[in-house]
């Protein structure tokens, strides 16, 4: 089973772009999730910054109801993956947003999903 659930905050508000190979659209955005198990050497606790990754009518919910600092709970899965840079194996994990809430009202949808047949969503 690969499933998470992050309660946080956008750092930013989401970059998002149409993919020109086949018109998904794709938001991308770090939540800043407190790590409430972990104090750091002031006392406070730590805060994890989670790559996060959203496609198709979950993009564009992302992009119109959130800014930076918005409070969201996003469940999706990991996704990892490797890259070549400057003669070096570089690896990333990011999550893929299946289904966000809305924590803070302020007049949103109270939670957005997108259903598991959804033939678009890239690495299923």
């Amino acid at each position: 089973m690969n499933s998470i659930i992050l309660r946080g905050r956008l750092t930013d508000t989401a970059n998002v772009r149409v993919s020109p190979e086949n018109n998904t659209l794709i938001a991308r955005f770090s939540l800043a999730v407190p790590d409430k198990t972990h104090r750091n050497h002031n006392g406070d606790f730590d805060v994890d910054f989670v790559k996060i990754v959203a496609f198709n009518s979950l993009a564009d919910t992302i992009s119109q109801y959130t800014d930076k600092g918005s409070e969201i709970l996003v469940t999706g899965r990991l996704h990892t993956y490797s890259y070549q840079k400057d003669e070096r194996k570089v690896y990333m994990s990011e999550v893929i947003a299946e289904r966000i809430e809305f924590v803070t009202n302020c007049n949103r949808p109270e939670s957005v999903h997108i259903p598991e047949d959804d033939d678009e969503l890239p690495f299923r």
